[in-house]
């Protein structure tokens, strides 16, 4: 295991949270591990303007992507490619365009309430040994405490990085926090989020944004990378918009042609 940290994405507009020290930066997996080829066939990583990777997705059908909403606000479909079947960002696998971006319409940016979108694949991306869909879980789901969920990306590997991203996909276990723990962390997280991590070396960093969380054990996706207090920092756990309270709207918008 090295020291990695799933990067929360660059902000492409100007944007605060109400809650004191919460922060939205590129978050990547801390205390990471590598992952291998095929090993999560649902990660893909969208690139901008074909030269960087600056979110995280989840592929939920042939034309569907998940991903955050503060990852899409202001950005033009045909800017973002997306490349799934591959661990590696800049090669291999498979990559489309982007068609159409479609942002939660209760999203609100100051907050970061509602911090989902979806977006339209251009060519549909079928499943193969290295390219697989996920499911996301039934509308008012709520996650075990201290159930030590997954979560990847291409994100930063280190508080204070300079250099910006991982060339390969990582991966990391991190707990679920209890909501009372987090709504004393960050006084704007409704039930409509959910934390996970503040294990020291483990947790996200200023890249990752919009990739998931999910439970190991039912394969589910349970959020998405929302916001952070650091990267990988004891006691910061990372915030994830909770699907549990969200996952009707994907089920409606998603595409299937």
């Amino acid at each position: 295991m090295f020291n990695q940290a799933l990067s929360l994405a660059i902000a492409l507009a100007p944007s605060t949270l109400a809650a004191a020290g919460l922060s939205k930066i590129n978050a990547r997996v801390a205390g990471g591990n590598l992952a291998q080829p095929g090993e999560f066939p649902f990660l893909v990583a969208p690139t901008l303007n074909g030269e960087r990777q600056w979110c995280g997705g989840t592929l939920l059908n042939a034309y569907t992507v998940l991903t955050a909403a503060h990852c899409s606000i202001n950005v033009p479909a045909e800017n973002v490619t997306v490349r799934a079947g591959s661990v590696c960002w800049q090669s291999g696998g498979t990559v489309s365009n982007i068609t159409e971006i479609r942002i939660h319409p209760e999203y609100r940016p100051v907050v970061g309430q509602n911090d989902i979108a979806i977006w339209h694949l251009a060519t549909p991306l079928q499943p193969s040994d290295t390219i697989g869909y996920a499911k996301v879980v039934p509308q008012g789901y709520d996650p075990p405490l201290n159930l030590s969920a997954m979560t990847a990306g291409w994100g930063n590997t280190v508080e204070g990085q300079v250099e910006q991203g991982s060339a390969q996909l990582s991966w990391v276990n991190v707990p679920i926090v209890s909501r009372d723990e987090c709504f004393a962390l960050y006084n704007s997280a409704t039930e409509k989020e959910l934390c996970a991590g503040g294990e020291e070396g483990k947790g996200s960093c200023p890249n990752d944004s919009g990739g998931p969380i999910w439970n190991p054990e039912t394969l589910e996706i349970m959020g998405t990378v929302h916001s952070g207090g650091g990267c990988g920092l004891k006691g910061k756990p990372t915030l994830y918009t909770n699907l549990g309270a969200l996952s009707d709207w994907v089920r409606y918008n998603m595409w299937s042609s």
